[in-house]
């Protein structure tokens, strides 16, 4: 009788944890990215070359309400198909589409659409958005994008 009162208790615990999307504190984390813009601070770009060309245009990243983003990559455009914002208050950008020209900064270009295909999580610290890889920063964004 306990291990079926144990085992209902939990599966009420699981369906709570599981429905609290919009109480939790991950995801008022997530939250906090819908419906901004940010600019990349270039020469936080890990594994930049300062020999580099850079872009003629600032690498900018915007979120939706829904959480999914858009930019400008330096050269191109890009866009995600889905949300990058999880509710564990993790982000995924997933598979990114873009523009395909060519331009002065594309090995910047690259760098960065790598790098959001690395980012497994974030921060805002004194008003700036960090991206992480394993705990490592790997991008610093300023608020605000002047969208071209």
């Amino acid at each position: 009788m306990r291990k079926i009162f144990a085992t209902i208790v939990s599966a009420a615990a699981a369906a709570v944890l599981s429905g609290c999307s919009s109480l939790c504190p991950n995801n008022s984390k997530a939250d906090a990215l819908k419906n901004s813009a940010w600019t990349l601070d270039i020469n936080s770009l890990k594994g930049a070359d300062s020999q580099w060309d850079k872009p003629a245009k600032d690498i900018t990243l915007t979120f939706d309400e829904n959480g999914k983003v858009a930019g400008c990559a330096g050269v191109n455009r890009y866009f995600s198909g889905k949300p990058a914002l999880e509710n564990d208050g993790d982000i995924d950008f997933g598979m990114m589409g873009s523009t395909m020209m060519a331009g002065p900064g594309l090995q910047y270009e690259s760098l960065f659409l790598k790098t959001l295909d690395e980012a497994d999580n974030f921060a805002i610290v004194d008003g700036k958005l960090y991206l992480y890889d394993d705990n490592n920063v790997i991008a610093v964004f300023t608020p605000g994008a002047n969208e071209e």
